[in-house]
C-alpha cells in the first residue's frame, strides 16, 4: 500500500488569486535584485583584490634584482674599508666609491634601503640575523658587537637581515 499522499501540483498563475501572483512576483523580483547586488559586490571585491595584488607586485618588483646586486655592493664596501689612507684621494678609489654609491642610489630609488644597525644596539630578530656570540662583560647580552653584513629593507619588508655578532654574558 502506498501511504504517501500525492503532492499537490503547483498552481499556474491563472489558477492563483491576483494578489498571490503579485506577491509571488514581488518576492522573485526582490530575490533577483538581492542576487544581482551580491554578484556586483563580489565583482567589485575581486577587482579591488586584483588591483591590490598588482600594486603589491609593482611595489616589491625590485626585490629580486636587489638581492642580486647586494653582494656586489657588499664587495665594493668591503674593498673600500681596506684602502690605505694615503690612497683615499686617488682616482681609482674615487671611481670605486662612485660605483658603490651609484648602486646604493639605484637600490634606494627602488625602495631598497639599508637597515640602521649600530654597535651596542639591542638585537632585533625581525631585522638582524645572529651569526655568533662572543662572551663579554663590556656590553649587555644580546647587544650587537659587530656587523658582518648590512641588512636591507624593501619599503616595509626585510629584504635581507643584517648579519651580526652578539654579546653574550660571561659565564
Amino acid at each position: 500500500m502506498d501511504t504517501q499522499t500525492p503532492s499537490q501540483p503547483t498552481p499556474t498563475p491563472e489558477e492563483l488569486p491576483e494578489t498571490s501572483v503579485s506577491s509571488e512576483l514581488e518576492n522573485q523580483v526582490r530575490e533577483l535584485e538581492d542576487k544581482l547586488l551580491r554578484a556586483l559586490a563580489e565583482q567589485e571585491n575581486q577587482r579591488r583584490r586584483a588591483d591590490q595584488e598588482l600594486r603589491q607586485q609593482k611595489r616589491y618588483s625590485a626585490a629580486s634584482l636587489g638581492l642580486d646586486l647586494l653582494p656586489a655592493l657588499d664587495t665594493f664596501t668591503r674593498a673600500a674599508a681596506y684602502i690605505p689612507e694615503a690612497q683615499q684621494k686617488e682616482g681609482w678609489v674615487t671611481g670605486l666609491l662612485t660605483v658603490a654609491k651609484q648602486i646604493e642610489d639605484a637600490l634606494s630609488q627602488s625602495g631598497i634601503t639599508p637597515i640602521s644597525t649600530e654597535i651596542g644596539q639591542v638585537f632585533n630578530p625581525e631585522l638582524h640575523e645572529a651569526i655568533g656570540a662572543i662572551p663579554t662583560a663590556e656590553q649587555p647580552p644580546d647587544t650587537i658587537l659587530s656587523v658582518a653584513e648590512r641588512g636591507f629593507m624593501i619599503h616595509d619588508r626585510v629584504l635581507r637581515p643584517a648579519r651580526v655578532m652578539l654579546a653574550q654574558a660571561v659565564s
